[in-house]
């Protein structure tokens, strides 16, 4: 304690040395300079507590700028995606136009592809047709042929038609049905002559009982003629050699008779061809009893135009000629590899109907150039045909 009031004393004495000073301030205002003066630290202190408040600021600032990075990323994002959005469905409407436009016009190509394919289609068509064969093949199935008979427009030849049905059909019913599948104006044929006629086979007696209705007659001799022949085409096929009738009937040039025996005639193939919008046919065309094979094939060459008959072995054909018992062999020359398909074809076709006429059972074709033309194959006998001219009840 004692140290203490020396140091007191000694600062009273100090005090009391320095010189006088004298101030004209009143004391409010020293009053307000000393409170100044003592606040001015905690002012400072106070000052600067408060310092950190822009760095937090700052902080949270870059904080608020984080926290709004996404969403302004977004945001760009977003409008930079609305924006490819906009421009793809732009994009997509003009692709879409440029597709509708490109699709119509795909859609007008497709048409014209159509008409063309169509155009073409009908062209094979015709030219299929064109290329079809005239006869019916016994490798055709399990088919049953119906003959029937018309004649020409002139009514010199007769024209053998196939009526194809299964084999299972009963054969009588479309016998007696037979008009109603022919197309005689179409065709560019001579009409029908048994559409009033009612027949019934008696495969046991070989014959075929005719029924005629009351007003039958027969004019002219030519008439009577094809109604005997077209009898016989008709029927001779199933086996039967006599037309029984069921009273006495006037034929014409034939007479008065009761029955008419059928039989068959040696007889080539030529082409009948009425018009050029009319079907193609076989036609039988007389031939001398006498004659053999080669003197048939002869005439087959030639056309009779005022008739519509027409050749089916081209003129420069060479064909050499040999029998093999049931067996005919028939060679081409070379210069024959030159005949058109379907030339080729309408010549076999009509070699082995006349074939068949002449009694032989298949044909043996060589030295042809190619193994198949058409529906045959050339490599290996072919069998005689079942018949000429087909049609199907549909047709």
């Amino acid at each position: 304690m004692k140290r203490s009031g020396e140091n007191e004393k000694q600062i009273k004495d100090a005090l009391k040395q320095m010189p006088k000073i004298e101030s004209n301030v009143d004391k409010d205002t020293l009053f307000q300079r000393v409170s100044s003066e003592i606040n001015g630290p905690a002012g400072l202190r106070k000052h600067k507590r408060f310092a950190f408040i822009p760095v937090i600021s700052t902080i949270m600032a870059i904080g608020l700028v984080l926290l709004l990075i996404p969403t302004i990323n977004n945001s760009m994002i977003q409008n930079t995606n609305d924006s490819s959005a906009d421009q793809a469905m732009d994009n997509h409407s003009s692709l879409e136009r440029s597709g509708h436009d490109e699709e119509s016009s795909n859609d007008a190509h497709i048409m014209q592809d159509k008409k063309s394919f169509d155009a073409a289609n009908n062209e094979a068509g015709m030219m299929n047709k064109e290329s079809d064969s005239l006869i019916v093949q016994p490798s055709d199935g399990d088919k049953m042929v119906i003959h029937g008979a018309v004649g020409d427009l002139q009514g010199q030849y007769i024209i053998p038609i196939s009526l194809v049905v299964p084999e299972s059909s009963n054969r009588m019913t479309y016998i007696n049905k037979l008009d109603s599948y022919l197309q005689e104006s179409k065709w560019g044929v001579n009409n029908y002559m048994f559409s009033d006629i009612t027949f019934r086979i008696d495969d046991d007696n070989h014959q075929v009982n005719v029924k005629l209705p009351k007003d039958f007659s027969l004019q002219g001799s030519l008439n009577a003629a094809m109604f005997e022949d077209q009898l016989a085409v008709m029927f001779r096929p199933y086996g039967i050699n006599k037309a029984v009738f069921k009273k006495q009937v006037n034929l014409g040039k034939i007479g008065k008779v009761k029955q008419l025996p059928l039989r068959s005639k040696k007889v080539i193939y030529k082409k009948y061809h009425a018009a050029e919008n009319k079907r193609k046919f076989l036609a039988q065309i007389p031939i001398n009893e006498q004659a053999d094979f080669s003197q048939a094939l002869a005439e087959m060459k030639k056309d009779e135009e005022p008739f519509n008959i027409y050749e089916t072995i081209p003129k420069q054909a060479n064909l050499s000629v040999e029998t093999n018992g049931s067996r005919l062999e028939i060679a081409f020359s070379n210069g024959d590899r030159i005949i058109a398909d379907q030339k080729v074809i309408t010549m076999i076709d009509a070699i082995l109907m006349t074939a068949k006429n002449f009694g032989y059972k298949e044909v043996l074709f060589s030295n042809t150039g190619n193994d198949t033309v058409g529906p045959y194959d050339l490599t290996k006998p072919i069998n005689v045909p079942l018949g000429a001219n087909p049609v199907t009840p549909d047709s």
